[in-house]
């Protein structure tokens, strides 16, 4: 019976580095990822699962954020969407591997892209601080 084990790779990171790197989408906000592979202990090699995603929507005083939508794309096509449930979070098995693009939106808040990379036996975990958005009223008095 072979054992495995949750390696955590230590990649809690200043991500918004990682996301201005993929060129084709701006930069997004600064958040946090985490990145926990399952592995064997004795050869070292990563399990073959699906990726996994977790999104954590928090507001700037990190609050959750209920009912955010989030969609997730690969190659620029929607592989899968969801809104963030009660603790602000939105999960998502059996994604394709390879970078791709999250985006959360809420009304009230800016709309957030972020660039992730999900990897097979392994859960990206992924904390996203969303800006509150604008509202510029412009009235004009005719009054002279």
């Amino acid at each position: 019976m072979k054992r495995s084990l949750i390696a955590v790779a230590g990649l809690v990171l200043a991500c918004s580095r990682i996301a201005a790197s993929g060129a084709e989408y701006p930069p997004g906000p600064d958040y946090r990822a985490s990145e926990f592979c399952m592995g064997d202990v004795s050869t070292g090699e990563l399990r073959r699962d699906l990726p996994r995603l977790v999104v954590h929507a928090i507001d700037p005083f990190g609050m959750v954020l209920p009912g955010t939508a989030v969609v997730v794309e690969l190659d620029r096509e929607k592989v899968a969407d969801a809104q963030t449930d009660a603790a602000g979070q939105a999960i998502f098995e059996g994604l394709p591997v390879g970078k791709g693009r999250v985006r959360l939106d809420l009304t009230g808040f800016r709309r957030v892209d972020i660039t992730v990379r999900l990897r097979r036996g392994c859960v990206t975990a992924v904390i996203v601080p969303m800006e509150v958005g604008l509202t510029i009223e412009s009235t004009r008095n005719s009054h002279p």
